[in-house]
């Protein structure tokens, strides 16, 4: 068996304050040698996005922890027969999915089926798009976040502040990151740039 024994100090270290946040390839290669660490980022890293399958499907809150559960003991069971890690995100989706079907199923309950513009009932192909492309979205946001998380503080800083700030004031930002103004437009860049990277990784 290969030795990973490069993984051994960021598992160590991933319980201390400013520990970097490790790719999705390696929380499974932590969870495969039994990481109670890596098993813990693992599910704050999807939690989110486990839950909010079911209640886009229509779920209870109850069955929605039902469904969460079932997805973590298939995580336990199952997670050694991902072939690629890179394809988690896409993997737990789609076990999710079917676990929703089935605790739906166990509940022999019908999800009421939305109306259309026109007060009419609408059918259950209309539901199957709309949940394919809410599915979807999910995804995007999902990846967006994980993306985000593995820029360096100070690019999520300067695009925050250019982006989602009150304002673009470059002189409040040059003295925020003690920085010359001049480098914060080539840094913007760079920044955006790393983001797109990691977006693609991601399948984005």
């Amino acid at each position: 068996m290969e030795r990973r024994d490069d993984l051994i100090p960021k598992l160590a270290e991933m319980d201390r304050p400013g520990a970097p946040t490790l790719s999705d390839a390696e929380l499974v290669r932590g969870c495969l040698r039994g990481s109670e660490a890596a098993w813990g980022q693992l599910l704050g890293r999807y939690q989110r996005l486990i839950y909010s399958i079911p209640v886009r499907m229509g779920l209870t809150p109850d069955e929605c922890s039902d469904v969460f559960q079932g997805v973590c003991s298939i995580l336990l069971e199952k997670l050694e027969t991902l072939r690629d890690p890179k394809m988690l995100s896409s993997w737990i989706m789609t076990t999710t999915r079917r676990e929703a079907l089935r605790v739906r199923r166990v509940g022999r309950r019908e999800v009421p089926l939305p109306e259309t513009e026109d007060g009419e009932p609408g059918d259950w192909a209309q539901v199957e798009v709309r949940i394919e492309q809410d599915l979807l979205a999910v995804e995007r946001e999902h990846n967006l976040r994980l993306a985000w998380e593995r820029l360096d503080d100070r690019c999520r800083t300067i695009l925050e502040a250019l982006f989602f700030g009150p304002d673009q004031d470059y002189r409040r930002l040059s003295k925020l990151l003690d920085m010359p103004i001049g480098s914060i437009g080539p840094t913007r860049m760079r920044c955006l740039a790393r983001l797109r990277r990691e977006l693609q990784r991601l399948g984005m």
